[in-house]
């Protein structure tokens, strides 16, 4: 029986997976049917929940939450392709990892399991963050870039083309042995950007770790607190904004809440914040990651204060 291609598409926090894709289900061949495996770091399901209601209906979702399916969450995940495989009926599978995770762990958690082809993966970049000291100096960031064989910028439109030139040259200045598309959507095929008939190379599965941080400066320590209130309380969107924008150890926020300007879909991260009206949910969900190696119950309380209208 002909192995399944598997494709892993990472990329750190707010990068834009979960936008490229829906852009590649879009170009999937309709005679095609693709399993999409999604991890999300918080136990709040709103990427997935996303994909399933803007992506093609007949595509099924598998929901891995709470966890990162490269440690903590890595036996669901092989539940999960196991049940994938035994169904019979899928021809690819697409895996987004957490943007915590790593992509060599989930290579090898796949190659691990019996009639999965591993494909080249992808690893998708926000270009507007690369000049980030918090990013540049992240050793999950930087491995992430460093164990993948392919990678695509995403945000390039809200630069232009001086700051694109700009960014591109600290990219390649700091991952020389990496060749990134600028806009996948629009200037490479499917076939181009997956690579789809071409095996997974193990040129990059033995090298060693060379951008872990040097000079002392210790990994970080992600906490994930998860908040939701009834429907019926409207959150005070520009309070908790701004909350958010002051708070130098959030490093990710997203949340779908019924605000004083009615539902939205909340999407924050290092580059910028993003509103998108949304759908009525039986409850408002936030999803706030803090990079910290101590969260303060103040940091937290604050925004419990906030969702609930205390404040």
């Amino acid at each position: 029986m002909t192995n399944l291609p598997t494709h892993i598409i990472t990329g750190f926090l707010g990068a834009g997976k979960t936008t490229f894709m829906l852009q590649l289900l879009e170009k999937k061949p309709a005679e095609e049917n693709w399993a999409i495996v999604i991890n999300e770091f918080g136990r709040i399901a709103i990427d997935s929940a996303t994909l399933k209601t803007m992506g093609q209906k007949h595509t099924p979702i598998y929901e891995i939450a709470g966890g990162c399916i490269c440690c903590s969450s890595r036996d669901d995940l092989g539940t999960q392709l196991k049940q994938i495989v035994q169904e019979s009926t899928f021809d690819r599978i697409l895996i987004e990892p957490s943007g915590l995770g790593g992509v060599d762990e989930v290579e090898t958690l796949v190659n691990g399991q019996d009639r999965l082809k591993l494909m080249p993966s992808v690893c998708l970049v926000d270009m507007t963050t690369i000049g980030n000291y918090r990013l540049q100096i992240n050793p999950l960031y930087k491995r992430q870039i460093h164990f993948s064989d392919k990678i695509v910028f995403s945000k390039t439109d809200l630069l232009d083309q001086d700051e694109i030139a700009d960014q591109l040259a600290i990219f390649q200045t700091n991952f020389p042995d990496k060749t990134a598309h600028l806009n996948a959507n629009k200037q490479l095929s499917l076939d181009d950007l997956m690579n789809l008939n071409s095996k997974k190379s193990d040129s990059q599965s033995n090298k060693p770790g060379l951008f872990f941080p040097l000079n002392g400066h210790q990994p970080s320590t992600y906490h994930e607190r998860s908040f939701s209130v009834p429907a019926n309380q409207k959150v005070k969107l520009k309070r908790l904004i701004e909350t958010i924008q002051n708070d130098e150890s959030i490093i990710r926020a997203k949340g779908v809440l019924n605000t004083d300007s009615g539902w939205q879909l909340l999407n924050y991260t290092l580059s910028d914040y993003q509103l998108k009206p949304d759908s009525a949910q039986k409850n408002s969900e936030l999803v706030v990651i803090f990079e910290t190696n101590d969260l303060h119950h103040a940091s937290a309380t604050k925004f419990e204060k906030i969702m609930s209208q205390t404040e």
